[in-house]
C-alpha cells in the first residue's frame, strides 16, 4: 500500500502512494508519487510531487515540480521552471527555458506573451480577444457581436503563433474554433 525508499533503481509501486528522495526508474502510484529527484516516469492516479522531474509524468489530477525537463500530462500541471512539453487544462509555470505548455489555460509568469486585440469584421461588428501564453504558441479567447443583422453572439477559443519577420514585421497565424449563438 505505501512505499518509502530513499533511492528507488527500477521500479517502485504502490496501491495508495510512493516516496522516494531519487527516483531512477518508474514510480507508480495508485494515487500520489512523492519524490525530490525524479528521471524517468511517475504515474499517478491522483498527483505526483517532485522537485526535479526529468523523463515523463502523468497524473489523474495534478503534476507539482520545481523543474520539470521531458512530458507532463494531467489536468493541472505546477512548474517553476519548464524545460519540455506541458500538456494539460490548467498549465501554471514561473519560467519557460525551453520547451511549451500546452491547454485550455497557461498561466506564464516570467516571459509572458499577453495581448488583447479589438476587431471588426463581415460576421462581427465587435469583438475582442485576449491571447496569452509564450509567443511560440499562446491560447485565444474571443468573444463578439453582430447587431446589425442577425443579432448573432460569439465566442471561440483557439491557439496561435507570433514570430518576427523583421523590427516592424510580424506573422502571426491563429486557430480559432467559434460557436454562435
Amino acid at each position: 500500500i505505501f512505499n518509502m525508499s530513499e533511492n528507488v533503481k527500477g521500479m517502485q509501486t504502490g496501491g495508495i502512494v510512493n516516496i522516494a528522495k531519487n527516483v531512477n526508474g518508474f514510480q507508480f502510484g495508485g494515487i500520489a508519487n512523492l519524490a525530490e529527484d525524479v528521471k524517468g516516469a511517475q504515474f499517478a492516479g491522483v498527483v505526483n510531487v517532485s522537485e526535479k522531474s526529468k523523463g515523463f509524468q502523468f497524473a489523474g489530477i495534478a503534476n507539482i515540480n520545481k523543474t520539470s525537463s521531458g512530458v507532463t500530462m494531467g489536468v493541472v500541471n505546477k512548474t517553476g521552471v519548464l524545460k519540455g512539453v506541458k500538456f494539460g487544462v490548467i498549465n501554471v509555470t514561473d519560467t519557460v527555458e525551453s520547451g511549451v505548455p500546452v491547454g485550455l489555460i497557461n498561466i506564464v509568469r516570467k516571459g509572458r506573451y499577453s495581448e488583447w486585440e479589438f476587431s471588426v469584421s463581415d460576421y462581427a461588428n465587435i469583438g475582442v480577444s485576449y491571447k496569452t501564453g509564450l509567443k511560440k504558441l499562446y491560447s485565444v479567447y474571443t468573444l463578439g457581436a453582430n447587431f446589425l443583422e442577425d443579432d448573432l453572439l460569439i465566442a471561440g477559443i483557439g491557439i496561435g503563433n507570433r514570430t518576427s519577420l523583421s523590427k516592424r514585421f510580424d506573422l502571426q497565424p491563429e486557430l480559432i474554433t467559434y460557436v454562435y449563438m
